[in-house]
């Protein structure tokens, strides 16, 4: 988790300074090398300075907002995401009698950094680089469904 960031245009700002820099050279801790979550990691701690954990309240609490780092591929017809987005885990034994509003999962994802990139098969992921980056929040229709 991150104090340095107290706002949302902070951690914002800090997000799109990334655009365009090849994942190579940030990575100073050798993330690209680890697991499925590598590149992730690395942004989290090389590039906010902090270190990755699976903290429940958001990446940057004071700012309120979590980070998210996503690849997506460019097929044939359509753009798609290369895999689903895990917001939170939900902890039954203590989340059973919170409402929506109250519930970590809210207050960990009410707003979330989202910073994307284009994955190429073959392409090592040191040449890889962020394009876009939005402070993101649920639309209406979808906090409905959710909330459901």
């Amino acid at each position: 988790m991150s104090d340095l960031y107290k706002t949302k245009e902070e951690v914002l700002h800090r997000g799109q300074e990334i655009i365009g820099i090849p994942f190579g050279e940030i990575d100073k801790t050798n993330r690209l090398k680890g697991n499925k979550g590598g590149i992730g990691q690395m942004v989290e701690e090389n590039w906010f300075g902090y270190s990755p954990n699976s903290d429940a309240n958001a990446d940057f609490k004071e700012a309120g907002v979590e980070l998210k780092v996503s690849p997506y591929i460019i097929g044939k017809t359509k753009i798609r995401a290369k895999e689903r987005l895990v917001c939170t885990i939900i902890d039954y034994m203590k989340e059973w009698d919170k409402v929506f509003e109250t519930s970590k999962f809210w207050e960990k994802n009410e707003t979330i950094l989202l910073m994307s990139y284009q994955y190429i098969k073959g392409i090592p992921k040191t040449e890889y680089t962020i394009d876009k980056v939005i402070l993101f929040s649920f639309p209406e229709a979808d906090l409905m469904i959710i909330k459901q």
